[in-house]
């Protein structure tokens, strides 16, 4: 049977097809994970700069950090989001009430990022209901660099992304095999036609 000529065709154009679409699968898959990746830290960033506006705001109408960190985070719930406000080294000033008990880590390097760049951003794993872990956003409450007053951080899981990457990957696993299949089929009776 591998000794024809519309055998040894279709096996060629076939192998040929498939390196091409598993390359151009990969390709695909990781562009989306980095788009997604971007998008969930654009996503955060901007959370983060709703909750230090508002903070800030509050605070000056207010003048009193207890009744800011009262009012902004009972009036700004933000769904699968984690969110607090830590103080210039990293300590917990006010915290959502998904996060009670559970304080999401922050390294001094990380803390200098968002200092020195507006933003920084860590994978933290210090949540257990979290199995792969949140993306963290910082950024300064201030945009006085010389008088830094705290930060905004908000998280989420990194579960969405893995989510959709699964999606991703299993429409690859059934899709690629199946356009194969069609396409070797195709140029089989193509190949039988021209030989005829």
């Amino acid at each position: 049977m591998f000794d024809s000529v519309r055998t040894r065709l279709t096996l060629w154009y076939a192998s040929v097809l498939a390196v091409s679409l598993v390359a151009f699968a990969l390709l695909v898959y990781y562009a989306a994970a980095r788009i997604f990746y971007e998008r969930q830290d654009e996503s955060l960033r901007s959370t983060a700069e709703t909750v230090a506006s508002a903070y800030m705001q509050e605070l000056e109408e207010e003048g009193s950090i207890d009744k800011a960190n009262e009012v902004v985070l009972a009036q700004m719930v933000f769904p699968n989001r984690y969110v607090e406000v830590v103080d210039t080294e990293g300590r917990v000033v006010a915290q959502s009430s998904n996060l009670v008990g559970h304080p999401l880590t922050l390294s001094a390097t990380t803390l200098n990022e968002a200092r020195l760049r507006s933003v920084g951003f860590v994978v933290s794993r210090t949540l257990e209901s979290e199995s792969l872990g949140v993306r963290v956003a910082v950024v300064p409450l201030s945009k006085n660099y010389n008088n830094p007053f705290g930060f905004a951080v908000v998280a989420e899981s990194l579960n969405v992304i893995e989510g959709g990457l699964r999606r991703l990957r299993r429409d690859f696993f059934a899709g690629v095999p199946l356009v194969l299949l069609v396409a070797s089929l195709g140029g089989y009776f193509l190949a039988r036609k021209s030989l005829a």
